[in-house]
């Protein structure tokens, strides 16, 4: 699992090709691919960076992650890659020190509904959220939440995909 570049992750957006650099660092979508990040990098370096990028000012950025699209198929591994990893990026959440992010003093009470009724389906899987602490939310497909206009407080959608080109349907400018 490996990352394109958001304002917080200092990689060269010079140095990809065009198709990869329609992510504009203003989206709130962030897309993971097994071409961007260098190898030395593993799955739990990649986590908490997107922790940060998610994290950082509790969210209340537009530069900050929301909607994460995984490059880690959408096979049953690939479904299970992913989950390991939004796993790994609630963990890393919750591990930010307090000067970057912390528990949302007003989580979205409508969001906190949004998340419980999604909690026990079979269509995502949700780490956290129980509370004020955060979510991550993994597609157990590639359809993102129907809410994801409304993440914010420390809470992302991660999505997992085939390969980056089936990322771009996600984006919206």
């Amino acid at each position: 699992v490996l990352v394109i570049p958001t304002a917080n992750l200092h990689f060269d957006l010079n140095a990809l090709d065009s198709a990869e650099r329609l992510s504009s660092l203003e989206e709130a979508l962030l897309m993971c691919g097994n071409r961007i990040v260098p190898l030395e990098m593993t799955m739990q370096d990649v986590a908490e960076k997107l922790a940060f990028d998610i994290g950082h000012f509790n969210q209340a950025g537009c530069v900050n992650a929301k909607v994460v699209c995984v490059e880690t198929g959408t096979d049953k591994a690939g479904i299970a890659r992913a989950n390991l990893f939004g796993e790994m990026v609630f963990d890393a959440l919750q591990a930010l020190p307090p000067s970057v992010s912390s528990i949302h003093p007003y989580f979205d009470p409508v969001l906190k509904e949004e998340i419980d009724g999604i909690r026990y389906g079979d269509d995502f899987r949700v780490f956290g959220g129980k509370q004020a602490e955060g979510a991550i939310i993994v597609s157990q497909s590639d359809d993102e939440v129907s809410f994801s206009e409304q993440l914010d407080c420390r809470v992302a959608n991660l999505i997992p995909v085939a390969d980056i080109g089936a990322a771009l349907q996600h984006i919206t400018i």
